[in-house]
């Protein structure tokens, strides 16, 4: 078993991604595991160079293997459309096939194109979600919890609103 982790995506952290793969696949600890931990700097820049375990993992080699690659999402897997597809290409190389977990997709090592086409849908929802829930934007969330805030301060000041200035204690 192989299993593959990355923190490319912000929404994404290994933690949640080893508690959905504790879920999903209990003892995946004992099997090949590639983890990507890139600083903020590195994330920031999207080089899939710099994911140097996931190159370990698709490093071209004579063996053919047919163990799975398991990941949590795929969108912890590339940065873009183009890289998935060729993370994809290179799964496909050394005959591995990719499961990913949020979906229940599994992509054969021989895909044909309708079956590549369903993984690229699911790697675009998994990026979609992994931003937050549609009208859960981030300007969104946080005017909503300065709303709720504002909303909080309000609620203690009510007994005073009918008060003068005069009467107001101070």
């Amino acid at each position: 078993m192989r299993v593959y982790l990355s923190n490319i995506r912000p929404h994404g952290p290994i933690e949640r991604q080893e508690a959905a793969l504790d879920k999903a696949l209990p003892g995946w600890r004992r099997g090949a595991v590639y983890r990507d931990e890139l600083p903020p700097r590195k994330r920031k820049a999207h080089g899939p160079d710099d994911l140097a375990q996931r190159a370990t993992l698709l490093r071209p080699s004579s063996r053919r293997v047919s163990d799975p690659v398991h990941v949590a999402s795929p969108a912890v897997l590339a940065w873009t459309l183009s890289d998935f597809l060729n993370v994809l290409a290179g799964l496909s190389a050394k005959g591995m096939p990719l499961v990913m977990l949020d979906s229940g997709t599994e992509v054969p090592a021989n895909a044909n194109p309708a079956q590549t086409a369903e993984a690229a849908k699911a790697f675009e929802a998994a990026c979609r979600r992994q931003k937050g829930e549609p009208g859960e934007r981030g300007g969104d969330v946080s005017g909503r919890v300065r709303s709720e805030a504002a909303q909080e301060r309000a609620k203690e000041m009510r007994p005073y609103w009918g008060m003068s200035s005069k009467e107001y204690p101070t």
